[in-house]
Formats: C-alpha cells, sequence, structure tokens
C-alpha cells in the first residue's frame, strides 16, 4: 500500500516521467536516498509503469451504438488501434466511446470504410477535436505545492512543464513520419519510460548525445508523451485500465 511519500513521488512522475531522482527529491524535499529507494520500489513491484505514446494528430472521437451484447467487442477494435487514446465502454443511449489521432485527410476513409465495416456496430457519431483544453497532461492529485510543481519543471520539455491553458497537441494534420531511429527510442521508451540515454542509444542505433536530443526534441514538439500508470491511483482508490489503456509495461531485468 504506497503511503504520502509514495503519492507524492507518483504525483512527482506525473509532472514528467523522466525526472530524475535527484529532481524528484530536491522538489519534494527529501533525502534522495529515500526517493531514490522509494521509487525504484514502485517501480519494480509494477505499481507504478512508465511509458510513452506517440501523438499523430488532432483527435477524432467516436461514439458507438452496438448491437445488443456486442459492446465489449466493438470498443475493443478501436481500443487496438496504435492511433486510439481512450476506448470506454459506456451506459447511456451511446454504447462505446473512442477517441483516435486521426489526421483529417484520413477522416473519410474512418467514417466510411474503417468504421461501418466493424461487426456490431449499429451507428456511429463522429466528432473531430477543434482543440484540448484539459488532457490527462494536466491532471495530479494536487498532493504538491505549487513550489514543488516550479521545482519538478525547471528542467524538463516545453511539453511537460506548460500550463493547463496551452494545447500542444500538433496545430495541423501534416504530422510527418518518425524516422526508423526515432521509431526504435519511443518503442524502448514504451516498454520503459525512464530508460537511461545509453539504453536509448543502443536500442536506436545512433549516439547517446543524439538520444537526448532527438527525445528533447520529440517531447518539446509534443510528438511524444511520457507518463505513468499505477495500479492504485495517487488518492488511494482503486484503479482500472479502461478497454482503450494500452498496458505500459517496465521491463524487469536491465
Amino acid at each position: 500500500m504506497a503511503d504520502s511519500l509514495d503519492r507524492r513521488i507518483i504525483s512527482a512522475l506525473q509532472m514528467d516521467g523522466r525526472a530524475s531522482w535527484h529532481r524528484i527529491a530536491t522538489a519534494l524535499g527529501e533525502p534522495e536516498r529515500t526517493v531514490v529507494r522509494r521509487g525504484t520500489r514502485l517501480l519494480d513491484s509494477g505499481l507504478v509503469r512508465i511509458g510513452a505514446m506517440v501523438v499523430r494528430g488532432r483527435g477524432t472521437v467516436v461514439a458507438v451504438r452496438c448491437a445488443p451484447g456486442r459492446a465489449r467487442v466493438v470498443a475493443t477494435a478501436p481500443a487496438r488501434r496504435p492511433e486510439c487514446v481512450f476506448a470506454h465502454v459506456l451506459t447511456g443511449s451511446w454504447d462505446c466511446l473512442a477517441q483516435l489521432q486521426c489526421p483529417r485527410d484520413r477522416l473519410a476513409g474512418l467514417v466510411m470504410d474503417e468504421l461501418p465495416g466493424l461487426p456490431g456496430i449499429a451507428r456511429t457519431l463522429t466528432l473531430p477535436v477543434l482543440r484540448h483544453v484539459r488532457t490527462i497532461r494536466e491532471w495530479h492529485a494536487g498532493l504538491l505545492t505549487e513550489a514543488e510543481i516550479a521545482v519538478l519543471g525547471e528542467d524538463a520539455p516545453a511539453s511537460a512543464a506548460a500550463p493547463a491553458s496551452a494545447d500542444l497537441l500538433p496545430t495541423s494534420d501534416s504530422v510527418s513520419e518518425l524516422s526508423r531511429a526515432d521509431r526504435l527510442l519511443v518503442n524502448a521508451l514504451a516498454e520503459d519510460g525512464r530508460c537511461t540515454y545509453d539504453e536509448l542509444a543502443r536500442v536506436s542505433g545512433v549516439s547517446e548525445a543524439t538520444a537526448r536530443r532527438r527525445l528533447g526534441a520529440l517531447r518539446r514538439e509534443g510528438r511524444v508523451r511520457v507518463r505513468p500508470s499505477s495500479s492504485r491511483c495517487c488518492s488511494g482508490c482503486r484503479w482500472r485500465p479502461c478497454c482503450g489503456c494500452v498496458p505500459f509495461r517496465r521491463r524487469s531485468t536491465r
């Protein structure tokens, strides 16, 4: 069971999933050795997992009305797509809700061909997102003071330290594809969002300096998000993964 310090460390990781233990200890006013021990235990136990997600463009929210008994199967289909941000099964007039990162030039194909081809769908409602006012990136449990948050944001990339009012998703749909080295780098981060720059360099086949520079650029541009997920949220209540949550896995061995 996470205690108050554990929850504050998790809150710090929510502000910046790659913040060093030294920066977290400085922000929280705790001994670095204690923060390293507690943080490592949270990660090694699987209570907290750090992963990365590629931002592929503006979002499109899709509401789906399903045939009776088909909601779970229908929700799983968009959840398995790499561009899926979330997918939920709901009560009410709509059975499923999902958000996909779908460039506008692919929207017609999504609406006219892909969604109608899914078995069990009776009706869909497609809503392109104009602006993100608040997302999971801005959420935190309120366990940190403004001064502590400021310290955590001192060395963070612009996308991690931006104010909640900033819409940092790409402003257009002309999002270029990632290079092979960047894709390998992001895949490694999806497995372990806190892996070292040396590990990222070896996986992506570039120098450590290049890996550091490329990850910094991707995060500043809002192309990659590094966030934690946990089996219990910071307030201590139970956490359940929704259908669209891709589990962030952390390697148990180096």
